[in-house]
């Protein structure tokens, strides 16, 4: 089954209520005739009818007995056209006989003329606004007439080089006629239902536009039986073919049916849409508000989430800090057994540290010293055998070797100095001289390299 839409039609003998699926319309007759008045009760009747029936919180349209709409088609002069709806209000209330404040109004813009339907303002505010307080989404309102045409005209091939293009049909008591072009309607007529009446306005219309009219009729043009002939410049043709395939009953009931599925999906946009000013919704917002509702919602749980996590880690903190600051009062009582605990004791910890390990830092900071027995072992061990010679003076500098003493030769001084270096030690050229007696006087001075 199908997705199902609703709508609320008002016609001269009352209200009806139609659920609409993708086969066909059902109607409901809600409320008996509709009066110049109306009571907040009636919205009531029918929110709670609505509700009754299924009625899912989804876009709802109401369609407005034409009876009760005004038109109106103002020539256009560049010099004076209105520049805003305002102005356009304005410019009406010299042909409707409501004040610009009692009546909302939308229109059709074309080239060189304006086509304006209005509606009273305070009558259908009092319905609208009681089915928004049951829980009725209003999206949208529209005039009976003017969808049955533009769901009609949608069907009709249009060549406004042919002249201009004109659709009628009967509704109730009267004839409805509906001019029309690429941009939409032009003008619309309500005539009584009698033969003469639609052919007297047409020929009146075809005087004053000077150009052919063709008129389509969605029913047996014997309703007309004087028309045909009645004046060269106006034909009238049959629309049978194109409503063939429409369900069962009244024609009206099928083509508003036509237009409630494509307008509430979203599929056309209705010519005149009435459903804005006095009329529209006090709500933006109602169309989306459960979604909305739910978007804010879930916002506060994860709000309220983040909170308790946050209060639970910082718990979690304190409880460290405290068990920190007990670690700390026990070294202190360790390290500085005779001194009372102070509030900045952590303070007192951290000098009594840097005090322990020395102004220039850490032992790990300080330079390595070798021991001067490791030294003279490498001096002694890098003598080769049978080498022949005597020190006077040895002496060790942390690194640092320095050697006297003497040599057979100035041979072996040099064999001295390449032992130690092969031990590891950077050392300089020896220093020798010969001595006035005997032997060969020998200075070394070695440094042990970086990283040995």
């Amino acid at each position: 089954m199908g997705r199902v839409r609703w709508m609320l039609v008002e016609s001269p003998e009352g209200w009806r209520l139609g659920r609409v699926d993708d086969k066909q319309v059902d109607f409901v007759d809600l409320v008996d005739a509709v009066t110049e008045t109306v009571s907040p009760e009636w919205a009531d009747i029918l929110a709670s009818t609505l509700h009754s029936h299924g009625y899912d919180g989804k876009g709802l349209l109401v369609v407005l007995c034409s009876n009760n709409c005004l038109s109106a088609t103002l020539v256009l002069e560049a010099a004076s056209a209105p520049a805003n709806r305002n102005e356009v209000a304005y410019d009406l209330e010299q042909h409707f006989p409501l004040a610009a404040e009692e009546f909302t109004a939308d229109f059709l813009r074309h080239d060189d003329r304006l086509f304006a339907v209005a509606v009273a303002t305070q009558y259908y505010r009092v319905i609208l606004e009681g089915l928004e307080e049951n829980g009725v989404s209003v999206q949208s309102v529209v005039p009976a007439g003017l969808i049955l045409a533009q769901t009609l005209c949608n069907q009709v091939p249009l060549d406004e080089r042919d002249g201009e293009h004109a659709i009628a049909w009967t509704s109730g008591d009267r004839i409805e006629c509906v001019f029309w072009n690429a941009d939409g309607a032009t003008m619309w007529y309500l005539v009584d239902r009698e033969p003469k009446a639609l052919p007297r306005v047409l020929r009146w219309h075809q005087r004053e536009s000077g150009r052919p009219i063709k008129v389509f009729l969605p029913e047996k043009s014997s309703l007309f039986p004087d028309s045909a002939g009645a004046h060269s410049e106006i034909t009238f043709h049959s629309m049978q073919p194109f409503i063939a395939e429409l369900v069962e009953g009244p024609v009206t009931e099928a083509v508003i049916g036509d237009a409630a599925r494509s307008i509430l999906s979203g599929k056309v946009v209705p010519w005149i849409e009435l459903r804005r000013g006095g009329l529209g919704t006090r709500d933006p917002y109602r169309p989306i508000r459960s979604p909305l509702r739910f978007a804010l919602s879930g916002i506060a749980a994860l709000l309220l989430g983040l909170f308790a996590l946050f209060w639970m880690r910082s718990e979690q903190y304190a409880r460290i800090t405290a068990e920190y600051q007990v670690l700390q009062s026990e070294m202190f009582r360790t390290t500085l057994p005779d001194q009372n605990i102070q509030a900045g004791f952590r303070d007192r910890l951290a000098s009594e540290l840097k005090r322990l390990s020395g102004v220039k830092g850490d032992a790990e900071g300080l330079p390595r010293r070798s021991s001067a027995l490791t030294s003279l072992y490498d001096v002694l061990a890098s003598l080769p055998r049978g080498l022949r010679c005597s020190f006077q003076e040895m002496r060790f500098e942390q690194e640092g070797v320095a050697l006297d003493g003497m040599v057979r030769t100035h041979g072996d001084a040099d064999v001295i100095a390449s032992a130690l270096r092969q031990r590891g030690y950077s050392v300089e050229s020896p220093s020798t001289r010969v001595l006035s007696d005997k032997g060969i006087a020998l200075r070394v001075t070695a440094r042990r390299s970086r990283g040995e």
